[in-house]
């Protein structure tokens, strides 16, 4: 009799064993997607910060277009940006029908002088021409 009342108490034990298992492989599987899903929300929230900014100083850049020469500071940011204006000419051929008809344009490009690095959180290179 001492043989029927032990093999259930060892499949109990056995199934209270393999049901711990399961419960820990669930925890980790758990845990894993929480990580993967953390790590997704911080790269796109890295993009995002980049993306504002590159939006922020060619904002600033096209206001600067409109200003004076003399002025090569604009607020960016709740910062100051320095830039550099640089004249190119552009000559451009137009052709309806057989008419061909050349146009010289003059142009600016506003380059970034002060480093990007300093605005929010701005790691490259900015460059605005018309």
């Amino acid at each position: 009799m001492s043989t029927s009342c032990n093999k259930p108490l060892r499949s109990r034990a056995n199934q209270r064993g393999i049901s711990l298992l399961e419960a820990l492989i669930s925890v980790l599987l758990i845990a894993i997607t929480g990580l993967g899903l953390a790590h997704v929300t911080v790269q796109a929230l890295a993009v995002q910060r980049y993306a504002t900014t590159e939006n922020q100083v060619l904002l600033g850049l096209r206001e600067a277009l409109l200003m004076e020469d003399s002025i090569n500071r604009v607020s960016v940011a709740g910062s100051e940006l320095g830039f550099v204006r640089q004249s190119e000419s552009l000559s451009v051929t137009v052709r309806v029908g057989t008419v061909d008809k050349t146009v010289n344009l003059q142009t600016e490009t506003l380059s970034v002088t002060d480093d990007p690095g300093s605005l929010v959180g701005g790691d490259g290179q900015f460059r605005l021409d018309y």
